[in-house]
């Protein structure tokens, strides 16, 4: 911008000093007008013609060109006072300019200024993106193997909710085994008491037998038969007894039952053996349905009977009581044939007769 204002000077300048150097005659004209005028006229007395050089010359057309070049040099000045103002309005313009070029280079350096501190903020932003950038790849990283870890644990979990389920069905199925053993050890169990209970009945009643047999044909009574067994003690015999004559003519034996001193076997057994008949199990023999149904359901209840066995002239006829003579003859007329008897708990009697009639 200097430069372009010296030269834009410098051109003016020489503009003035060449109209200065025009009008350098002008002002010697100025300062000596006989001089100038003595010039002027020897100018125009070499431009006459040969021929009109020795004619007079003209006074008026001097004046004229006198007046002319006098116009023209006023003219001329005044130009170079419009030049000279409008150098003066150059130089105040360039002052301006000047003026405003400090303020630029002022804000220029302002603007470097900021420049470089936005270059510097720009250079720590992307330090600090870069270290972004890292920290969001480790991130990444981190989030990948997060994930990962998570895949595992989810596998693990779905493994361990796997052998969970297994163990419950594992333990379902256990709990369903212990029951079903339990139940087959209480089945077992009361097998073993039943088959327990049957042979300590077996041998009492095999007791009983034996001494009904030494009896050598004399007719003992059922209390004696089961004192003599050791199945009863002799207070348990002499209680029954006292019991039986304040009991209008109940049965010893089934004193013996109530009280809890004999099993209703024992005593079926002793009665079997005094009739001389034999004791059976119904729950191990076929009934005769078919002839049961002839007597009737009624009947059999009330003489606690039913019949085992059946042939062309003979009935085999479980009895509780194989001393009922009456009951024997009823049953005989009933069905034509002769009774053989045998011997039965009143309680399988019961049951049997249920099973049957109830199908």
């Amino acid at each position: 911008m200097d430069d372009t204002q010296g030269d834009a000077v410098s051109r003016m300048d020489a503009a003035v000093s060449a109209l200065k150097s025009q009008l350098g005659g002008a002002e010697d004209i100025d300062m000596d007008p006989s001089a100038g005028l003595q010039q002027h006229g020897k100018l125009f007395w070499r431009t006459l013609p040969e021929r009109d050089r020795t004619e007079t010359l003209d006074v008026g057309q001097l004046r004229e060109s006198i007046a002319a070049h006098e116009w023209a040099e006023a003219a001329s000045l005044q130009q170079v006072a419009e030049l000279e103002r409008a150098i003066v309005d150059l130089k105040t313009e360039i002052a301006l300019l000047r003026g405003q070029e400090g303020w630029l280079l002022s804000t220029n350096e302002d603007l470097i200024e900021r420049l470089a501190n936005a270059r510097e903020d720009t250079h720590r932003n992307a330090e600090v993106l870069g270290d972004t950038y890292r920290e969001v790849a480790q991130l990444r990283l981190a989030l990948a193997e997060s994930e990962k870890n998570a895949s595992r644990q989810k596998r693990c979990l779905n493994e361990a909710e796997r052998q969970r389920e297994e163990a419950a069905s594992m333990v379902t199925f256990l709990a369903d085994q212990l029951r079903l053993l339990r139940s087959e050890n209480y089945r077992l169990t009361a097998s073993l008491e039943d088959y327990e209970a049957r042979i300590e009945s077996s041998r009492r009643r095999q007791r009983i037998i034996l001494e009904a047999l030494l009896s050598n044909g004399h007719v003992r009574k059922i209390g004696e038969i089961l004192r003599a067994a050791d199945v009863i003690t002799n207070e348990q015999l002499d209680a029954a007894i006292a019991s039986q004559a304040s009991s209008q003519g109940r049965m010893v034996g089934a004193i013996l039952i109530e009280c809890g001193h004999a099993g209703e076997d024992d005593v079926a057994q002793a009665v079997a053996c005094q009739c001389k008949v034999y004791l059976i199990r119904l729950d191990d023999t076929t009934v005769d349905e078919e002839t049961a149904r002839r007597l009737g359901c009624e009947f059999c209840h009330l003489h606690e009977c039913i019949p085992v066995r059946s042939t062309e002239d003979c009935v085999f006829m479980a009895m509780a009581n194989p001393r009922a003579a009456g009951a024997i003859d009823r049953v005989e007329a009933a069905l034509g044939r002769r009774i053989e008897p045998f011997m039965a708990t009143p309680s399988d009697l019961a049951a049997t007769i249920g099973r049957v009639f109830d199908n």
